[in-house]
């Protein structure tokens, strides 16, 4: 019969599990480091949830207890060196271990929805872009692995530092970013990610540049720079994507961040009042490239 108890694990005890289920020779998947180090981090931060319902589930093999399922959670109160409540479970048949984790995660847009926001694959995306620019200085770099966080921390990130001024900027504004997408000059979430930080430092001329780029083709453009970023997003679209324009693997992401620093470049360089061509919009892009995250982090946002 399964038996549930919610104990204090410490680093000691925690490493007698995981050793004496190497000792008993059961084999489990390769321990993650990044998983390891991210658990390890929010322990120490006191971001771990201990009630969650998830638990330490524990069998028997040649007569010692071993650890079935939660090794990357032990293996974290290790490197912690701090004890955790966790909720643990004994006498599960090890042949069990076969149906584990079997199930798809779930993932910031999950938590998002669940969580009452509307469109939450839009809020959720440019939520993580925010999330990474924060904590990196760039919305490309992916946080070390001792400053990343799970799905439920990241959307609990956006909720407490987002919600609701990124609902707020995107609902009057979704038909503008839907027909920016359609026009294929960038997808909706990056986008949105951009935008919402350039209306921090001016948002009437952040409004009027959405409206150019949702119908481009018959409006006047409010400066020569969106011309020039029109030019350079198809020129970037040929040179990723070749004569077919279809996506392949990795390629809609490079499209994706290429046209998220295009824009970026394009408001730079209206600021900056140089003669404006496609080129120097290339020639922008390359430079914040080469100099990131400090190319990204000069939007002169308010403190």
């Amino acid at each position: 019969m399964l038996r549930f108890t919610k104990e204090s694990i410490t680093p000691s005890r925690a490493g007698q599990l995981l050793a004496a289920t190497q000792a008993a020779g059961f084999l489990q998947r390769s321990v993650s480091k990044a998983y390891v180090t991210r658990y390890a981090a929010a322990m120490q931060r006191g971001l771990w949830d201990v009630d969650t319902g998830d638990t330490i589930k524990l069998g028997k093999k040649q007569g010692k207890e071993i650890v079935l399922d939660g090794q990357h959670r032990l293996s974290a109160i290790v490197a912690a060196n701090a004890p955790i409540d966790l909720w643990v479970v004994r006498h599960v048949d090890v042949e069990c271990f076969r149906h584990f984790d079997q199930g798809r995660a779930r993932d910031v847009t999950d938590i998002l929805t669940v969580s009452g926001w509307p469109d939450a694959k839009v809020h959720s995306n440019a939520g993580r872009m925010l999330w990474k620019e924060d904590t990196t200085g760039s919305p490309f770099i992916k946080p070390d692995d001792d400053e990343s966080l799970g799905a439920g921390d990241i959307a609990s990130y956006i909720t407490e530092n987002y919600r609701p001024a990124l609902t707020d900027f995107y609902t009057p504004r979704a038909a503008l970013f839907r027909k920016i997408s359609k026009a294929k000059l960038g997808g909706t979430s990056p986008m949105v990610y951009l935008f919402f930080r350039l209306a921090q430092v001016d948002a009437q001329r952040c409004d009027d540049v959405l409206h150019y780029l949702a119908d481009y083709a018959t409006l006047s453009a409010p400066h020569r720079a969106w011309v020039a970023g029109v030019e350079r997003a198809g020129k970037l679209r040929l040179e990723i994507l070749g004569p077919s324009g279809r996506n392949t693997m990795g390629t809609n992401k490079d499209l994706g961040d290429g046209l998220v620093r295009v824009w970026r470049a394009a408001w730079d360089v209206e600021a900056s009042g140089q003669r404006v061509t496609s080129k120097v919009i290339e020639r922008e892009v390359k430079r914040m490239q080469d100099d990131e995250p400090n190319g990204w982090s000069t939007l002169g946002l308010p403190a």
